[in-house]
C-alpha cells in the first residue's frame, strides 16, 4: 500500500433484505473502486445489535463489485466495512456503511448541488453577468 500513489476507495452500494420462509435473505453489494490491494472486512449488524463478519474480501487491487446473499434468522440493520484503520486511508469514508432501507442521501445532495450550479449558470448567461 505504501509503494503506490493510487487511492483506496471502497463502498457499500446496497444493503437490503427480504423474507424467505422463516428466515431473512440479506443482500449486500460492495465495490472496490481503488487499486490498493488491502483486505476489506464486510460486517453486518442485525436488529438486535449482533455483529457478524460476512467475509474478509481479498482482491488483487482491481476495481470490482461483489454481491453477498446470506440467510439469517434475524433482520439486517446495517452494513459497514472494516477494519477500523480503513477510515484513515479510504478516499471517501461516507459510503463505508449503510443502513437497511436508507436511500442514498449523498447522491441526492450531489444532484441538487449540480442542478443549482446549472441554474446559476443559466441565470448568469441570461443576465449577461460574467464570473
Amino acid at each position: 500500500m505504501v509503494e503506490t500513489a493510487t487511492r483506496l476507495d471502497v463502498a457499500v452500494l446496497e444493503a437490503s433484505q427480504r423474507k424467505v420462509g422463516p428466515q431473512w435473505e440479506w443482500t449486500i453489494r460492495v465495490q472496490r473502486r481503488g487499486d490498493v490491494p488491502v483486505p476489506i472486512a464486510i460486517l453486518a449488524e442485525d436488529v438486535d445489535g449482533g455483529l457478524s463478519l460476512l467475509e474478509t474480501w481479498h482482491s488483487r487491487g482491481r476495481a470490482t463489485t461483489r454481491t453477498f446473499r446470506v440467510l439469517r434468522d434475524k433482520q439486517l440493520h446495517a452494513v459497514r466495512l472494516g477494519p477500523d484503520w480503513l477510515r484513515f486511508v479510504d478516499k471517501d469514508v461516507s459510503n463505508n456503511a449503510r443502513l437497511v432501507g436508507a436511500g442514498d442521501a449523498k447522491a441526492a445532495a450531489v444532484v441538487a448541488w449540480r442542478w443549482s450550479l446549472f441554474v446559476e449558470e443559466i441565470v448568469r448567461a441570461y443576465a449577461g453577468v460574467a464570473r
